[in-house]
């Protein structure tokens, strides 16, 4: 099982302890994400499946309040920034919210143009992460904007994890407040669990 693993590719962790080694095997034998792998094995490139699985496992260890952050590395170590944006995309959801319905309702050509301008050209949401300001949030929402424009997006979406993070987009987004070309609306915030989500739609 162990080789398996790591010859598919899909634990490469540095730091593999022998729990989280563990706590992989134990998740990938029994969790819920096995229909979501299902539906997107065929559909994926087998580098972005690979990605997604990780992000999952992800995903399901940041739910049970486990670290995260060595995984997260690793999945960027191997799969770059692409690899990034599918495990924060992943993390809120966006997979079976979102792509799942969207493949089933649009042609294949759509379902994938799409999919390459949310995950390959980041137009579709951006994440705050730890060590950025209120003015690299400014800076980067004005990047995101301006791709969203160019991909005729709608809207896209701001997401922040963490206390720090969640008062500064919250700074940001006051700071912003009668701005032209967009507005924001808070779709979500948990304060108990320092959560935080904008919608920023293009006028």
């Amino acid at each position: 099982m162990i080789k398996e693993i790591f010859e598919a590719g899909y634990l490469l962790w540095k730091a593999s302890k022998k729990e989280v080694l563990n706590s992989y095997i134990k998740y990938s034998e029994d969790n819920d994400d096995q229909k979501i792998l299902a539906f997107f094995n065929p559909i994926l490139s087998p580098n972005d499946f690979s990605a997604l699985k990780m992000s999952l496992y992800l995903r399901a260890q940041h739910k049970s309040g486990y670290e995260i952050h060595g995984i997260k590395s690793d999945i960027i170590d191997r799969f770059g920034d692409r690899g990034a944006n599918i495990a924060n995309l992943c993390t809120a959801g966006y997979f079976e919210e979102e792509f799942m319905p969207l493949y089933n309702s649009a042609s294949q050509k759509e379902f994938y143009e799409y999919y390459e301008i949310a995950v390959g050209k980041k137009a579709r949401a951006l994440f705050v992460h730890s060590g950025m300001t209120e003015g690299d949030i400014e800076k980067e929402v004005h990047n995101t904007y301006s791709k969203a424009v160019q991909y005729s997006m709608k809207e896209f979406r701001l997401h922040g994890i963490g206390k720090i993070n969640v008062q500064n987009i919250k700074n940001f987004v006051r700071s912003r407040e009668g701005d032209e070309g967009y507005f924001i609306r808070k779709d979500y915030e948990n304060e108990v669990s320092h959560i935080i989500e904008y919608t920023i739609q293009i006028v």
